[in-house]
């Protein structure tokens, strides 16, 4: 693996920036590439995988804090990987705007992701982000919506 398992994330993908969390092992899919700081989410093609989060993505999981890249020796094998995952309710993590126009307007606003390292704010059919503070136009807060405590839950749907 390319990074440590105990290095800083020092790019600009999911941070956690509020509340409590763990890291935990989890088996990650072989032959896929992996930014340090991207959503992981159960593979559905792979019982007790996971894989890098994507706009189909239905539930985020945890941050995976290492890089894996197509050069490592066991990229095209299974293998196990570092997630950082919420141990309370509403951990809020800072993330990168993928696309759309985001604005203070928008806190409070549930929306889908672009791939694993970035969110669309325009974007609401999966509703697996939930905006809680706008930094800049490029930067803002979230939290997972799995992770919401009672009170900011999404209301049901029919």
């Amino acid at each position: 693996m390319a990074n440590p398992t105990d290095v800083v994330n020092h790019n600009e993908n999911f941070v956690r920036v509020k509340g409590k969390t763990q890291i935990i092992d989890v088996l990650f899919s072989a032959s896929v590439a992996a930014e340090e700081g991207s959503i992981v989410y159960p593979n559905p093609g792979a019982a007790w995988q996971y894989t890098i989060a994507d706009s189909t993505a239905w539930n985020n999981f945890g941050v995976i804090r290492q890089t894996i890249a197509s050069t490592d020796s066991d990229y095209a094998s299974t293998k196990t990987v570092k997630v950082e995952v919420p141990r309370e309710n509403n951990v809020e993590w800072a993330f990168t705007v993928g696309s759309g126009t985001f604005t203070q307007a928008d806190e409070g606003k549930y929306c889908d992701l672009v791939d694993g390292v970035s969110v669309a704010v325009d974007t609401q059919s999966k509703n697996v982000i939930f905006i809680t503070k706008y930094l800049t136009a490029t930067r803002w807060r979230c939290i997972f919506a799995w992770n919401l405590g009672s009170g900011l839950a999404l209301a049901a749907t029919s």
